[in-house]
């Protein structure tokens, strides 16, 4: 599990600057679920609004850095770098969207565990701010740690 606090602290035009911290909690039992660490992830993202003039889209590119705080004995310590590239279309009047993110993690603790995941969320306003979205994934390269991934989300979205 995970959850993640993200703030805008600039916007002006077609561009912004989000600033983020993640936390990744110890709640796998198995190493196939989960790192069994309790990590934080420090973030930043610079985003284009309106990508060749299309209303609702953005890339957002962004670097996240991954550290442990602790965690189970006996598995491996977190320190990695992770690389993003938003695509994000936004439609039916803000009630959905659709991004694209492939993420290319460098392992900085592990020098033959760099690997890439390709995202595609589907998401939906509820109510309010509240939102879900499903999130299927495939890892690519020859030293990625998963063959697919499914995301289940809930987010609150304040403004």
């Amino acid at each position: 599990m995970d959850v993640r606090l993200l703030t805008v602290p600039y916007k002006e035009g077609k561009n912004a600057v989000a600033l983020g911290l993640e936390s990744f909690w110890n709640t796998a039992s198995n190493d196939l679920l989960g790192d069994g660490r309790w990590s934080l992830g420090p973030q930043i993202f610079l985003a284009r609004f309106n990508l060749l003039d299309i209303p609702g889209t953005m890339f957002a590119p962004g670097y996240q850095y991954v550290f442990d705080v602790g965690g189970e004995d006996g598995r491996d310590e977190i320190q990695k770098s992770q690389i993003d590239l938003y695509l994000l279309w936004i439609f039916n009047e803000k009630k959905n969207w659709i991004l694209l993110d492939p993420q290319i993690v460098i392992d900085h603790e592990n020098d033959d565990s760099d690997f890439t995941v390709f995202d595609a969320e589907f998401g939906q306003m509820m109510f309010g701010g509240f939102s879900s979205c499903i999130r299927p994934g495939v890892g690519i390269g020859e030293d990625r740690p998963l063959d697919w991934t499914l995301e289940l989300g809930f987010k609150v979205i304040w403004r």
